[in-house]
């Protein structure tokens, strides 16, 4: 059964985006970090059966047992005023310690506007919801999960300063992250707050799992169930990858570390750590073929590699465009290394957590996972 709302003096935590990668990989930490604290977590749902459906599959997922009846669901939504959330439930507000704000639109290809009424307006209501606990004097900090994108299109090893004078956004995604992330950093002039700007989050580093399978599964499982047959890319691109478990580590370390209040962070494996895109396909041609064998499958052809550069023969130019059609949502980012500093996070991270792996080291795992789902194809 769900646990009913909690006594007035316990301590609380919000979370928001736990049914999805970072929001629900960082509840377990949550529970850890903050023993004494109630989790509750903001979720979207029809009705009171639906609330706890998701809320037991939610516990399922990330193995939460013997801490149960310390995450209590809240139906609510933060596309909606308030939250969606009845007075008695604003009410946790006035005991909330912490706010993890993590749900996000992160579609590419979204309208902007639509974009904007979770990104930008969802994070204005958190932002309100964490004003309410403050006047109560419970609020320590809010925690904001954006994202290292809100750079735009500017290539290079960017600082987190870059996103000061970003370059035009590649998406709608981008634009309204950077929005929202502008939100946050000018309420922290009152609002105690942290932002963590993540790279591209993938699966479980240790066991590869991942509640959905996007970015940058998406070209794996188009080449591997039949939509393109060619990849268009610069192959020397590096591209920032970390492992959801090492990203919800290292925001949870910043989370109880002081130093960190009012700072923007990225959360990045590092210029050091990136793989190029070349790389990252020769590896996962590997880890496929391996599945495909061991399960006595046919094994898959790697795809062709094809460069906006090789304009000289008129077949390849017409095989990049339409490779390039059909990827348009994510070319942007196999034609444009952008890589993100880590000095500002190292130096708080040193000796709390061990550094990012790099993708290499755990590739094959995600491969493996993914595979066993068919990359959520159905």
């Amino acid at each position: 059964m769900r646990p009913s709302m909690q006594a007035d003096g316990d301590r609380a935590v919000l979370l928001t985006g736990t049914t999805g990668l970072v929001g629900g990989d960082l509840l377990g930490r949550v529970l850890a970090a903050w023993p004494d604290a109630t989790a509750y977590c903001l979720i979207r749902a029809r009705d009171a059966a639906h609330l706890e459906a998701r809320r037991e599959a939610l516990l399922d997922r990330i193995g939460i047992v013997d801490q149960a009846d310390r995450v209590v669901a809240l139906a609510g939504d933060v596309s909606k005023p308030g939250l969606g959330l009845s007075e008695a439930e604003a009410g946790v507000a006035e005991r909330t310690a912490h706010v993890f704000h993590a749900a996000a639109a992160t579609r590419f290809d979204l309208p902007l506007a639509d974009a904007r009424a979770l990104n930008v307006e969802g994070t204005r209501r958190v932002l309100d919801f964490a004003r309410r606990a403050q006047r109560a004097g419970s609020l320590e900090r809010v925690h904001y999960v954006s994202t290292a994108y809100v750079a735009g299109d500017r290539a290079g090893v960017l600082d987190e300063s870059a996103a000061d004078a970003p370059g035009p956004f590649r998406n709608g995604y981008e634009q309204s992250k950077w929005e929202a992330d502008r939100l946050v950093q000018d309420a922290s002039g009152d609002l105690p707050a942290t932002c963590y700007r993540p790279s591209i989050i993938v699966g479980d580093s240790r066991t590869g799992a991942t509640p959905h399978f996007r970015v940058l599964y998406d070209p794996m499982k188009w080449i591997l169930y039949g939509k393109i047959d060619i990849l268009p890319c610069h192959p020397e691109v590096r591209v920032d990858i970390v492992p959801v478990d090492w990203a919800c580590d290292a925001i949870t370390a910043l989370a109880l570390d002081p130093r960190a209040e009012g700072r923007v962070l990225h959360v990045t494996s590092g210029p050091e750590n990136a793989s190029c895109i070349g790389e990252i396909l020769d590896l996962t041609a590997v880890a496929v073929n391996d599945y495909e064998a061991r399960h006595g499958l046919e094994l898959s052809t790697k795809p062709r590699l094809v460069s906006p550069d090789d304009d000289s023969d008129p077949a390849v130019a017409a095989l990049f465009e339409a490779g390039a059609k059909a990827m348009r949502t994510h070319l942007p980012y196999m034609l444009t290394e952008q890589l993100f500093d880590t000095a500002s996070s190292d130096a708080l991270l040193e000796g709390a957590i061990p550094r990012c792996p790099a993708l290499r080291d755990y590739l094959a795992t995600l491969i493996d996972y993914a595979m066993e789902r068919r990359f959520g194809v159905r």
